[in-house]
């Protein structure tokens, strides 16, 4: 109750809600032609995205409502988002890093228990150009293997444990 009470008192502008209601109109754009996009054979470099995330986001922005031409709910406009993917990162020491390295796919780690369309999505960078136009976050960049409907994307969630022996024999 006390709750709703704090998200009745705050007023959301008639601007920042057409914003909001135009936000969850071009997901659903985007959504929509996203098979056609996926199984294309130019697009071979895909993002990982924090269902998590994008559930909050539904719910800021009124998704399921707005989509359907119905009155916002209660969240509209009125919750605070978490930057994106911060739920999917895992922070591990680096001590072996690909190159490039501030911008090799393979140098940013996600939790190992992680599951699609459980914990993630994958969408391309249409999707993820939109959604960092108006919000920050981690980018989780996996290339794709095969063409057309046979095309997958390499998650990768397995990491390697390299471990380093010195021999304090000295011939």
């Amino acid at each position: 109750m006390m709750e709703e009470q704090k998200l009745n008192e705050i007023q959301l502008s008639q601007f920042a809600a057409d914003k909001l209601k135009k936000q969850a109109l071009e997901y659903k754009r985007l959504q929509e032609s996203f098979s056609k996009r996926f199984s294309s054979n130019n697009n071979n470099q895909f993002y990982i995205l924090s269902l998590n995330w994008l559930n909050q986001w539904k719910k800021y922005v009124s998704y399921d409502e707005i989509v359907a031409n119905k009155a916002p709910c209660l969240y509209f406009g009125r919750i605070t988002l978490d930057r994106i993917n911060d739920d999917l990162q895992e922070n591990v020491m680096k001590c072996f890093l690909y190159d490039p390295i501030k911008t090799h796919p393979w140098n940013t780690f996600m939790k190992q228990e992680c599951q699609e369309n459980v914990d993630y999505i994958v969408i391309d960078k249409d999707i993820w150009d939109f959604f960092t136009s108006y919000y920050s976050g981690i980018s989780i960049i996996r290339p794709s293997n095969g063409n057309g409907k046979d095309k997958q994307v390499a998650v990768n969630l397995l990491r390697v444990q390299n471990k380093i022996i010195f021999s304090l024999n000295v011939y």
